[in-house]
């Protein structure tokens, strides 16, 4: 489905004017190659779908689409710092490029030993949707 990683890739256009690095968690580049002390890895979860909406263009499936932003930092980063960056870097950006969760899960900060970092985890549900065009008569 196209739609999904063109959301993948508007969250990181969204994100790229932060002095945050960003990938997905698609990106095949191990996790010591992404040099950065702080970095943000986007990820897709649940997607659920409402009935779908025919247009005169062609037929509209409504989406929410689950999306994880885990957040790696330096292991003695503090847990404020985290929270705040998550806020005014991450979320700021995303809610600026008029992306608007529907739902924000945010999970404590805690220590990830196969990185050695400091780990702080969101789960967002992101309203979209996803078009088919009508075939040509």
């Amino acid at each position: 489905m196209s739609a999904i990683l063109n959301l993948l890739g508007t969250l990181k256009t969204a994100l790229a004017a932060s002095a945050i690095a960003v990938s997905d968690s698609f990106d095949p580049a191990p996790f010591e190659r992404r040099k950065p002390p702080r970095y943000l890895v986007l990820g897709v979860g649940k997607i659920n779908s409402t009935p779908p909406k025919i247009t005169a263009d062609g037929t509209i499936y409504p989406l929410e689409v689950g999306i994880s932003l885990s957040l790696y930092d330096l292991p003695d980063a503090d847990a404020n710092s985290m929270i705040a960056c998550l806020e005014d870097e991450i979320l700021g950006r995303l809610l600026d490029a008029g992306i608007a969760p529907v739902q924000m899960q945010i999970a404590p900060v805690c220590y990830d030993r196969t990185t050695d970092k400091r780990l702080l985890r969101a789960e967002l549900t992101l309203a979209c949707g996803y078009q088919r065009k009508a075939a040509a008569v």
